[in-house]
């Protein structure tokens, strides 16, 4: 209890870095560029493809592709229905189309993903379901 409690409070600090950063306080990533980040809410739809640079949060749905330079994070509440190519994918939610990851795939706890997956890194937390082929590649 006290572990879930923890996540908790870092989950609370992660969104209010993540929403600094979005209205551009603070949040400076490694380099001297800000890092974007973008977030398509709870109950929002977005039927086609999405491409970006930056950070996107999917807290709604995707009927589309999601493409981006940066990180993916499917939120618990969200759904992608595409596929997704970018540098680390971060998923708790649902997602049917195959998923690309220059770096890391991240499948959390109560994840339902149903895609093929290609990526330097993949992490299946346990309660993760995942329904497709794995492949794990060295290099970019």
């Amino acid at each position: 209890m006290l572990k879930v409690a923890a996540k908790e409070a870092e989950s609370a600090e992660d969104h209010a870095e993540s929403t600094s950063r979005m209205f551009g306080r603070g949040g400076e990533s490694s380099g001297s560029q800000s890092r974007t980040v973008s977030v398509l809410g709870g109950g929002m739809t977005v039927a086609g493809d999405v491409t970006g640079q930056g950070e996107l949060r999917i807290e709604g749905r995707v009927e589309g592709s999601v493409s981006t330079k940066g990180r993916v994070i499917v939120d618990a509440s969200g759904e992608v229905e595409g596929g997704i190519e970018a540098e680390e994918v971060i998923a708790s939610g649902k997602v049917s189309g195959n998923i690309k990851a220059k770096g890391a795939a991240r499948l959390k706890k109560g994840c339902h993903v149903e895609a093929d997956i290609e990526a330097s890194v993949i992490e299946l937390e346990e309660g993760g379901v995942v329904n497709g082929r794995l492949q794990m590649k060295t290099g970019g």
